[in-house]
């Protein structure tokens, strides 16, 4: 040790067991990502389609009510769209019946699509190009999420939802704490 002239050993050099223990289970976790990883693919693909085709029949109700005289929102829209809900919430994924609920989930879009008809007419009043700077925006915030989550190692953007979540709702806090006191600080801090 000290002052006898022999070399200090250094205490961080793993041994051999921990190097192997640590090998092994990095292949047995890396061999589970490897697993899951084919599965979690297939499972967000089919999301993505789901949610692809309902914005698509949401588009076209949207689009029956503004341009055509078939169908216009109203409580029978109301009626219809809070039953393809109930049905398709009480029909049991089996396997068989996929595409019955696919069928619920894509009239359940149309319906909500023609009852946001009137918000739409009232927003082609104020300027027509609204709706195209909002669905630009959503079609880039959705892709950037998505091959976020496809592209980014497990795990790694957990908690940038928390974070995102906590700062709108301070943006919302002030929002409404503005409406009371009107500080101009205030206003230039929330947009």
């Amino acid at each position: 040790m000290f002052g006898t002239g022999e070399p200090i050993k250094s205490r961080n050099q793993p041994s051999q067991i921990s190097v192997y223990a640590h090998l092994t289970t990095h292949a047995f976790y890396s061999q589970k990502q490897a697993d899951r990883e084919e599965p979690v693919r297939q499972h967000l693909k089919n999301v993505y389609a789901c949610l692809t085709m309902s914005t698509i029949a949401a588009s076209v109700g949207a689009y029956v009510h503004v341009f055509t005289q078939l169908l216009s929102a109203g409580f029978l829209t109301v009626i219809g769209s809070m039953g393809l809900l109930v049905a398709l919430m009480a029909t049991p994924d089996n396997g068989k019946n996929r595409k019955l609920r696919l069928g619920y989930l894509l009239g359940f879009a149309f319906f909500t699509g023609i009852g946001m008809g009137p918000l739409l007419e009232m927003v082609i009043q104020v300027d027509p190009s609204i709706i195209v700077t909002a669905l630009i925006g959503t079609v880039v915030i959705f892709v950037s999420f998505t091959l976020s989550s496809l592209m980014a190692e497990r795990g790694r953007w957990l908690y940038l939802g928390g974070t995102l979540m906590s700062l709108l709702s301070a943006l919302l806090v002030l929002s409404l704490a503005n409406l009371f006191i009107g500080s101009y600080l205030i206003f230039q801090v929330s947009p």
